[in-house]
């Protein structure tokens, strides 16, 4: 993909609009209300005790579904979290991935972060203030991993096919 702000990346996104114009409305809805809530909570509409949650999970374990409860309560949004493919391969987490989160708004993140030191240094370090562990049984998460595998199995060509 090319680098965010060169002219490609402007083509490559145009393309991806014009062959998926529901999904950009949705989109745009989406950052709308977000930019709305953020406005809201920089005058203290909302006023919840954490302003940044992390929900940390296994692949496959039911944090997009926890996630997707969790921003149901009213002034907590999703950021992009932009991540080098190496760190986000190796599911890990660096500062940049902070760099979109607002100051004054409510942020709610969901990742799949091995549980290391550094990982939560990190975490801790750009004001996550509640990280939230979601547990699946691994039989579960096993069989899950196994129907997605079947569903969208990788190319022969993806770097870590022999993994596969």
């Amino acid at each position: 993909m090319a680098e965010h702000g060169t002219a490609s990346w402007y083509f490559e996104k145009g393309a991806l609009i014009a062959k998926h114009p529901i999904l950009f409305a949705i989109r745009l809805g989406y950052n709308t209300k977000r930019f709305l809530g953020d406005t809201a909570s920089r005058f203290g509409y909302y006023d919840y005790p954490h302003k940044n949650i992390c929900l940390v999970g296994m692949p496959m374990g039911g944090t997009a579904l926890f996630r997707s409860l969790l921003c149901g309560i009213p002034g907590y949004f999703t950021r992009p979290m932009p991540l080098p493919s190496d760190i986000r391969y190796n599911q890990g987490i660096s500062d940049q991935a902070f760099s979109h989160f607002p100051s004054n708004g409510y942020t709610m993140i969901q990742t799949h972060l091995d549980p290391t030191q550094e990982n939560l240094d990190c975490l801790l370090r750009n004001g996550i203030e509640k990280i939230v562990v979601n547990f699946r049984d691994l039989r579960a998460v096993a069989v899950s991993r196994y129907f997605r595998l079947l569903a969208e199995p990788k190319s022969k060509d993806a770097f870590d096919y022999m993994d596969y």
